[in-house]
C-alpha cells in the first residue's frame, strides 16, 4: 500500500458503531451518550494529531470545552491519556481495547499466518480488512517490501478509492450505498461511475483498483464471506510493479486460495462474527 495514508473522514462523536452511514446515531433505549461521547474523544487523537488540547479535543470530537475537559479528565484518571500542561496524549493503555479484539478474534493465530502466506507466494502486501462505518479498517497485514510497512493494523483507508473498499461497498444494499455516499460527499459524476463498478465487481467477486490511492499502486482484493454468506471482511494483494492483467491472471487465483483458507479458519475457530461488518439495520 502507499507509504502516504490519505486523511479519511472523522465520524462524528454521534456516530454509534453499527449500523452508522451518516454520522447520526439510531434512536434507541439503549443508546448511551456519555459512552459515545467518552470514545470519539479517545478517537480525536491519530498518527496525525498525537497531541492535542482541549479546543482541539472538542473541535474534533464535536463537544464544547466543558465536556471535552471533563472527559479527557476522566480518561486521564482512568489511565487512557495522560496530561502535559495544556495539551493531551494517548497511554498504551488504549492500546488494551484494540488487543482485546485481536486477541478474541484469534487474528493470530487463524489469519496473520495466512496473509504471510499470500505476501510469500506472490512477493507483494496482503491484507485483511472489514468495513467500520465509512472507511476501510486494517485488521491484519503482511508484507515484503519496505515501503509497505507504514500501513499496519488499525490505519484507516478510503472505501471509494480501494479494491478493499469496493469489494465491502458492493455487498451493501443500493439504499446503503447511496447513503455511504452521500456521507462521505462523492461527486455526482464518481457516484455514476462507481455504482457502476460495483455492479461489476458483485458480478465477478473481486474488484481490481489501479492508481486511484496512490500514483502507481495497484490492488485486487476479494470478499470474506460469514456462515450465512454475507460479506464481513476482505483481503486484497497490492503492488507498485504488477499489472492489472498479471493481478487477474496470476494473483487473483493465489488470492482466492487464502479466502478459502480464512473463511475455513474462521468458521473453525467459530470467531467470524467478530470480523462481521456493522449492521446497517441499527
Amino acid at each position: 500500500m502507499s507509504s502516504t495514508v490519505k486523511p479519511v473522514r472523522k465520524v462524528s462523536s454521534r456516530a454509534a458503531g453499527g449500523g452508522q452511514v451518516d454520522g447520526a446515531p439510531r434512536a434507541s433505549a439503549y443508546f448511551s451518550e456519555s459512552l459515545s461521547r467518552g470514545l470519539a474523544v479517545l478517537c480525536a487523537f491519530s498518527r496525525e494529531a498525537p497531541r492535542l488540547r482541549i479546543g482541539e479535543v472538542a473541535e474534533r470530537a464535536g463537544l464544547n470545552r466543558a465536556a471535552a475537559r471533563r472527559y479527557l479528565l476522566t480518561l486521564r484518571d482512568l489511565g487512557y491519556v495522560a496530561s502535559d500542561n495544556d495539551s493531551f496524549v494517548l497511554r498504551p493503555k488504549v492500546l488494551d481495547l484494540g488487543y482485546a479484539y485481536f486477541s478474541s478474534a484469534n487474528i493470530g493465530a487463524s489469519i496473520q499466518p495466512l496473509l504471510a502466506e499470500l505476501a510469500e507466494r506472490t512477493q507483494e502486501a496482503a491484507t485483511f480488512a472489514v468495513r467500520d462505518d465509512l472507511n476501510v479498517l486494517v485488521v491484519a497485514r503482511a508484507a515484503k517490501r519496505m515501503w509497505d510497512l507504514s500501513i499496519g493494523a488499525g490505519t484507516r483507508l478510503p472505501l471509494t478509492q480501494t479494491a478493499l473498499g469496493r469489494v465491502l461497498l458492493a455487498s451493501l444494499s443500493d439504499e446503503d450505498v447511496t447513503a455511504v455516499l452521500a456521507a462521505i460527499k462523492v461527486s455526482a459524476d464518481e457516484r455514476s461511475l462507481l455504482l457502476r463498478n460495483l455492479k461489476q465487481v458483485q458480478r465477478q467477486g473481486y474488484a481490481v483498483v489501479q492508481a486511484e490511492f496512490a500514483p502507481k499502486l495497484a490492488g485486487i482484493a476479494v470478499p470474506i464471506l460469514d456462515r450465512e454468506g454475507r460479506t464481513a471482511a476482505a483481503v486484497n494483494v497490492t503492488s507498485y510493479t504488477i499489472t492489472r492483467a498479471s493481478l487477474i491472471s496470476d494473483v487473483l487465483p493465489m488470492l482466492r486460495d487464502t479466502k478459502a483458507q480464512i473463511e475455513a479458519a474462521l468458521r473453525s475457530s467459530d470467531t467470524s462474527g467478530l470480523i462481521s461488518a456493522p449492521n446497517m439495520e441499527g
